[in-house]
């Protein structure tokens, strides 16, 4: 596991270690939580001030959408958590408007900008990456997609040609905004039975944790 320097610098808003020290950007190990061995979720925070979600962080899409305070959920669910845009003075809501068609479910709403962080401020990541007006989808209208409980947020990770149009996707803008070190982010899945076991699953930014695997990386033209 990565550690923070002692030349930290702390994120005006939460204080929290901000991508990584003064010798450069970010290398952050975010916790993964594990769902059932189903889905995989860490903590983001978006706004300011900044308001904590769970998020999903999806390879198989591009966009990002997170769940509006005012969303009615299915059976009045009550929302563990949600994001209000009128809370956040940072917040600018957009004409841009889109539905998304997931395989377990649909999305629907408006588009934002809005600053966001990558990460926590506790043992669950080294450090946060502070993106500044990532552009999402502010979700009005869902359905079998957030439960409540589960995760408030899809960020989506794959290729920005297949995002709406003029949305650049989250590890985009950390790339164009020089928040990591390395251009690359790893995932690292476990199962229930190997947490029973110690090994917990994350996700990282800016580095691939070498202790987690043996061999070599072979890397392919994308």
């Amino acid at each position: 596991m990565h550690s923070i320097a002692q030349s930290t610098v702390l994120d005006e808003v939460t204080h929290c270690p901000i991508n990584a020290d003064k010798m450069g950007p970010a290398e952050v190990r975010l916790a993964q939580t594990n769902l059932e061995d189903n889905a995989y979720i860490s903590e983001v925070f978006v706004g300011n001030p900044p308001q904590k979600i769970r998020a999903l962080f999806d390879t198989g899409s591009t966009n990002t959408w997170v769940l509006n305070k005012k969303v009615v959920l299915p059976g009045n669910a009550v929302k563990e958590l949600s994001y209000d845009d009128e809370a956040s003075t940072t917040a600018k809501k957009l004409a841009q408007r889109a539905v998304i068609q997931f395989g377990s479910g649909a999305l629907a709403g408006h588009f934002m900008t809005d600053d966001m962080r990558v990460g926590t401020c506790d043992a669950k990541s080294t450090g946060q990456i502070h993106i500044k007006n990532q552009k999402f989808g502010n979700v009005i209208k869902q359905s079998t997609i957030f439960t409540g409980s589960n995760f408030e947020a899809i960020i989506g990770m794959a290729y920005p040609a297949l995002a709406e149009k003029g949305v650049k996707p989250v590890f985009d803008e950390m790339m164009d905004q020089g928040l990591l070190k390395k251009n690359l982010f790893a995932f690292y899945f476990t199962t229930k039975q190997a947490e029973g076991m110690g090994l917990k699953s994350d996700l990282t930014f800016g580095y691939y944790d070498k202790a987690k695997f043996k061999g070599d990386v072979h890397w392919n033209p994308i």
